[in-house]
């Protein structure tokens, strides 16, 4: 009904029980422009869905006590040491630092730009911050230097909003690692957990399965 209604072009569905998969089902198209049928073995970006991904990367050098979650995300990102907020006058100074817990619960005071309308998304905007929706040509590292340079909408601790905080994490990984975000998810839970079509980028050989 879905794909009928025209609410999404194509889907698919699976269910498992008792570990084991009892019923795979595909409708509607992956492409609709030429007409390629929705398929089990269609590639699908996964846009948010990346942050529990992110969240076990950081806990897994957590577990290994690279870090404690107590924190301040400047010890891995200098940028985020002189981070302000903003208020009715202004900026002024944070209480304390963003904290890797801040973070993963989404009480950093970050923002994301696409939803924010007020003073701290335009700034994003003005500064070409980027948000996963858009083109970067940059490094993650200049990404979230770029990020650390603008204002927070809530003192860290203080409030619930949805943001780039798992973008900083993704850095965190990098720094603590000494690996590039893809390289250590590749080898760390990917390779492992035989993810086989999970990436940051889609293969070439894999584009004609990509939604």
């Amino acid at each position: 009904q879905f794909v009928d209604r025209k609410e999404v072009a194509g889907l698919v569905t699976l269910v498992e029980r008792g570990g084991k998969t009892v019923d795979v089902y595909s409708t509607g198209e992956q492409d609709v422009e030429h007409h390629v049928r929705m398929s089990d073995a269609t590639i699908f970006r996964i846009a948010s869905m990346s942050k529990p991904i992110t969240a076990v990367a950081i806990m897994m050098l957590y577990e290994e006590g690279r870090f404690q979650l107590t924190d301040p995300v400047s010890r891995f990102i200098p940028a985020f040491r002189d981070t302000k907020v903003v208020s009715a006058d202004g900026t002024i100074a944070t209480r304390r630092q963003i904290t890797i817990r801040d973070l993963l619960t989404h009480r950093s005071g970050l923002s994301y730009g696409f939803i924010d309308r007020g003073p701290v998304g335009e700034a994003y905007r003005n500064a070409g911050v980027p948000d996963g929706l858009s083109t970067f040509d940059g490094s993650l590292a200049e990404a979230i230097d770029k990020l650390a340079a603008q204002p927070l909408v809530s003192q860290p601790g203080a409030e619930w909003q949805y943001s780039l905080a798992f973008d900083v994490l993704g850095r965190v990984v990098e720094v603590v690692s000494g690996k590039p975000f893809d390289q250590f998810l590749q080898e760390r839970l990917f390779g492992p957990l035989k993810m086989t079509d999970t990436s940051s980028v889609v293969a070439d050989a894999k584009l004609p399965r990509f939604a």
